[in-house]
């Protein structure tokens, strides 16, 4: 399938996840991040997915605006604790 990992989570069964989705600043507003997710969408779709998550640190706030624009609203929250 990918070199990402695929969780088989109870809320959202089948997940293809996506953690640190990043585009070089010097190259963000030009496309490569739409292309990037679209990619990603179809291979958690050929490989059997229902769903595609994708973690984003709460300070990148431009980052959230495109996956917005993406179609991809905030469900939940993840909680972390560093040990």
């Amino acid at each position: 399938m990918s070199d990402f990992p695929v969780l088989e989570c109870m809320a959202t069964d089948k997940t293809l996840y996506v953690d640190d989705l990043v585009t070089r600043e010097d190259q963000r507003s030009k496309g490569f991040g739409e292309k990037l997710l679209g990619w990603m969408e179809q291979v958690a779709r050929d490989g059997g997915c229902a769903c595609l998550r994708l973690d984003s640190g709460t300070h990148r706030t431009g980052a959230h605006k495109f996956y917005f624009r993406m179609g991809m609203p905030i469900v939940s929250f993840h909680f972390m604790k560093k040990l």
